[in-house]
This record gives C-alpha cells, structure tokens and sequence, in this order.
C-alpha cells in the first residue's frame, strides 16, 4: 500500500519514506501517489493542495532533480499506485475534483 503524504525533503512511497534532499515538487500536494521506479526515480501523480486539484506528475531523480511527468486524464486524489511490470502502472480508486458531468461539459 502506498502512504499518501506531503513533507519538506522526502514523501512516503510504497517501499517506505523516500528522503528527497533538497529536491522540492514543483507543487504542494496532498492525497498525492508516489511509486519508485528503476530501482531509484519516484514518481508523484495527482493530489491536491487546499480544493485544487492537480492532474499533474512529477518525477524526482536519482539527481534530486525535479522534472515534470505527463498529465492524468484528469484531476485525481486520495489514490494509489503500484507497478504491474517494468513497463506499466496501475492507478487505483481516489477521486476527482471534477465530476463526471462536468468534465464532459469541458
């Protein structure tokens, strides 16, 4: 099971508190999902920070670099996350900010 949470230098990840140094994600996130990948590079997707809801990810690197990772389909929180294979993710449950209808408005 994923932690989902938000901290100054590190998040919680599936394999447990991953210490992000000096990196900083690029926007506050709440109830966001976080997956290590390769061994060394967590990956953060959706969340929210005060009723915003983010369909953003992210990506921090070995480097503690920061680089941005491709949207959802929509805004996405409250989730989790977990490798299928080397090449694949599942992304599980959560909610939207958006509504059904009125993403179909949009």
């Amino acid at each position: 099971m994923t932690r989902r949470n938000r901290t100054q230098n590190g998040l919680f990840s599936g394999s447990g508190y991953v210490n992000t140094g000096n990196s900083r994600l690029t926007v506050p996130r709440t109830y966001a999902s976080s997956v290590v990948l390769n061994g060394d590079t967590l990956f953060v997707a959706g969340g929210s920070d005060g009723g915003i809801y983010r369909d953003t990810t992210e990506f921090i690197t070995p480097g503690k670099e920061t680089l941005p990772g491709p949207n959802l389909p929509k805004d996405l929180y409250g989730h989790c996350i977990t490798p299928i294979n080397d090449t694949h993710l599942a992304l599980l449950g959560g909610g939207s900010g958006v509504s059904d209808n009125d993403a179909s408005k949009q």
